[in-house]
């Protein structure tokens, strides 16, 4: 949110008290209520506070007047709890009874209730299914329901939010045209440009592509590059993003350290960058599993110099780059990266 947003919010409201024509200017009224013991309501844009409304006797109400630079999205917090409201003109109903949220109102909030409803009869599916392919079933229903929620909100903000939620794993030719189907109104917005980056990343780090050099701080504090050890007969080297908090790659550990020792001698390497932000984590982690291969981090979390460049936002990601320098594998799981190995070394 500006601030030409923050100082014309209050002149509108005091406006509207001496003109009838601000009737006409496009608002968004919130009504709340909820049963929890609060005294007050947070309103963010982002990072930013909006307002804090009070509650009495359950029930708040808060209104926003829509003006050039008014975020899309709001989040209303009550204590340790959080609901999203998209931004449109109309009035919109907002309860809560004890964990469950309601909203209703306006396209994009009804949007939204009808998709979370969905969801949560999905996901009570998939709890009580028994089999693998059951569970496979439902994964592929809750995907085919992401995808048709988004096609029919294309034209509102939640298309643009659920487009965020999908984009884990995407190519950048799937991402790119989804970005494309989005309203050219929101061509702008923070979060559209950061997927339309996301894209070009995608293309830059794609099998096939030469990969970009990464220079981190070893354990040790010493500046070590990816290009320090690609290139070279029969050098192999996967470029890992993990960290040590991260639960998903950690159960990968078991098929890093198989690799490793199979195939080191060969002419395999790992050049391993961490997302942790504590040293003691990162180089604990590192000694407690005999994580005997290369390692470097800025220790920035998520703000990883190298997780930046490669557009990395969900780990284990990895790409496998060969003497030549390119990318010729990415995101191997399991024993997907002894095998490809194998096939690459026992020929």
């Amino acid at each position: 949110m500006n601030k030409i947003s923050k100082i014309l919010f209050p002149a509108l409201a005091v406006a509207c008290i001496f003109a009838t024509s601000c009737a006409k200017q496009p608002s968004l009224t919130i009504n709340g209520k909820t049963d929890a013991d609060i005294e007050s309501v947070i309103v963010l844009a982002g990072k930013d506070t909006l307002a804090t409304i009070p509650v009495v006797d359950g029930v708040y109400n808060y209104v926003l007047p829509i003006v050039d630079g008014t975020a899309n999205l709001l989040s209303l917090r009550e204590g340790r709890s959080s609901m999203p409201v998209f931004v449109e003109n109309g009035i919109v109903n907002l309860s809560r009874e004890g964990r469950k949220y309601t909203i209703a109102g306006t396209p994009a909030n009804d949007a939204y209730q009808a998709y979370a409803d969905a969801s949560a009869k999905i996901n009570e599916e998939y709890a009580k299914a028994e089999t693998a392919d059951l569970k496979k079933a439902i994964s592929d229903k809750a995907d085919a329901l992401d995808m048709e929620t988004f096609e029919k909100n294309v034209d509102n903000y939640f298309g643009v939010y659920q487009l965020q939620s999908m984009q884990y794993g995407m190519e950048a030719e799937e991402l790119e045209a989804l970005v494309a189907k989005v309203s050219p109104k929101f061509a702008q917005t923070e979060a559209v440009q950061k997927l339309s980056k996301k894209v070009e990343i995608l293309k830059k780090t794609a099998v096939g592509q030469p990969y970009m050099d990464i220079k981190l701080a070893d354990r040790n504090g010493n500046d070590l590059a990816l290009s320090s050890v690609v290139g070279g007969e029969n050098k192999y080297v996967l470029l890992d993003f993990w960290a040590s908090w991260c639960g998903p790659c950690m159960r990968e550990l078991p098929y890093l350290l198989d690799s490793y020792a199979k195939f080191h001698s060969k002419g395999f390497e790992i050049f391993g960058v961490s997302l942790d932000d504590d040293k003691e984590d990162w180089t604990n982690a590192i000694d407690k599993n005999n994580m005997n291969w290369l390692h470097v981090s800025d220790l920035k979390y998520w703000n990883c110099a190298g997780a930046v460049l490669y557009g990395v936002n969900s780990i284990p990601a990895n790409y496998l780059i060969d003497p030549e320098g390119k990318i010729i594998a990415k995101n191997l799981r399991g024993e997907q990266v002894a095998a490809k190995l194998a096939e690459i070394y026992n020929k």
